[in-house]
């Protein structure tokens, strides 16, 4: 028996940028997105002063200097979207990605975070109107309907694409579960979900029928997701594997993916 996972890649950049489509009808983030501009390395390039090609050069190079910018980009992009601040962006930064910002550098970034992504001005200035007479915010979110409140602001802000981002990965968990499950006649029909980590879902199958399995879980899941990401599609990333690693890569042989690792 082998694993066959498969993660969404970026999906909360996508649930970003729907919500924002959705509800103060643009996004810059979307066109990027859609267009296929990787959004953290175009920030990282903003903020490091070089074009997006040379940025790409630089990333494939594995430049130590634009890794690290990229990085700082990446927690930038995750914390900002949240309404992070000044104050706490820095603590942030430096738990989730061992980056020591000051509150001054702070500020540079998110100026180059909202040139990047303008539409969160007009997001946030959205959500504030959500308030109520209790001075609670009541989100509804998207696609689903169910209602949320809570008195923060950052946590309603949160709410909108968090929350689309779990309906979309819920769904996508609730498609495969049925095929593995209940329809006998899919693919997936006898393997068995083991781990459903954020965005990744993990199978346990066969490794004569891997290839065929990881194809079919990638197809549901774009499926499900993507009924709630209809503007902004997200896409997946799947990997057999003999035991279940972060190291492990994507591996083909004569068109087919294979389990991570070969033998030598």
């Amino acid at each position: 028996m082998i694993f066959a996972a498969a993660d969404f890649s970026r999906l909360e950049l996508h649930a970003y940028a729907q919500a924002c489509l959705s509800l103060v009808g643009f996004s810059k983030l979307a066109d990027r997105l859609n267009g296929g501009v990787d959004p953290l390395t175009s920030l990282a390039c903003r903020m490091h002063g070089v074009s997006y090609e040379e940025g790409l050069r630089l990333k494939k190079d594995e430049d130590p200097v634009f890794s690290n910018v990229r990085t700082c980009a990446k927690g930038a992009m995750y914390g900002f979207m949240g309404m992070l601040g000044p104050k706490s962006f820095p603590t942030y930064a430096r738990k989730q990605y061992k980056i020591i910002v000051t509150e001054e550098q702070t500020r540079i970034y998110k100026k180059d975070w909202r040139a990047e992504v303008p539409e969160s001005w007009k997001y946030e200035d959205y959500v504030k109107t959500l308030q109520t007479e209790d001075g609670q915010y009541l989100v509804r979110h998207l696609v689903s309907g169910r209602l949320r409140k809570t008195p923060f602001l950052p946590a309603a802000c949160n709410s909108f694409f968090q929350g689309l981002g779990a309906d979309a990965a819920g769904h996508a968990l609730f498609l495969v579960s049925e095929a593995c499950y209940a329809d006998r006649t899919s693919p997936l029909f006898g393997c068995r979900v083991v781990n459903f980590v954020h965005d990744e879902i993990i199978l346990e199958c066969e490794e004569e029928r891997g290839h065929e399995a990881l194809a079919e879980l990638e197809r549901l899941m774009v499926l499900g997701a993507n009924v709630y990401l209809r503007d902004v599609p997200v896409k997946v990333d799947g990997r057999l594997m003999r035991f279940w690693s972060k190291d492990a890569k994507r591996l083909e042989r004569n068109g087919k993916v294979v389990p991570w690792p070969q033998a030598a």
